[in-house]
This record gives C-alpha cells, sequence and structure tokens, in this order.
C-alpha cells in the first residue's frame, strides 16, 4: 500500500514533467521543420526562373494526375453513386 500511495503522489509530477518534455520535443520538431523550409524555399529562389515554372508546371500535373486517380478509385468503390462527373 505504502508503494501505491508513494506511485499516486508521483504521478502528477511525472505527468508535469512529462509534458515538459513533450512540449521541447514539439519546439524542436517545429523549429527543424521551419528550418528545412527556409532552405528549400532559399534553393528554390536562387534556381534560374525557367527551372523554377518547369518544377511548379510539372507538379501542377503531377497532383492533377493524382486528383484523377483518387477520383476514379472513389467511383469504382461498390455502392459509391454520388459523381456526376470526373476531370
Amino acid at each position: 500500500q505504502q508503494f501505491a500511495i508513494a506511485q499516486v503522489q508521483e504521478g502528477p509530477q511525472y505527468l508535469l514533467s512529462s509534458l515538459r518534455v513533450q512540449n521541447s520535443v514539439a519546439i524542436d520538431i517545429h523549429a527543424m521543420k521551419n528550418d528545412m523550409i527556409h532552405r528549400l524555399t532559399e534553393y528554390f529562389e536562387g534556381l534560374s526562373s525557367s527551372v523554377q515554372f518547369s518544377i511548379l508546371a510539372c507538379g501542377v500535373f503531377f497532383f492533377f494526375g493524382v486528383h484523377n486517380l483518387l477520383q476514379e478509385a472513389i467511383m469504382s468503390i461498390p455502392g459509391f453513386t454520388f459523381g456526376v462527373m470526373l476531370g
């Protein structure tokens, strides 16, 4: 019983320190993400405008293709009758 009482008394402290650790990890991950985005943006802006345009144009066609594949997959689900037009 003494062990259980000691464990319950340490519970809130453990929870608070655990939340602090999770918060610091979340802050570190957020800082790493911001640094990665900043580096990628600097790299992209360092490219010539024709290369930037080519990358963006290919991205548009790629994601449009993915969009169409997903629409076709949704339409092929048995019992799905809502879709009218695929584009």
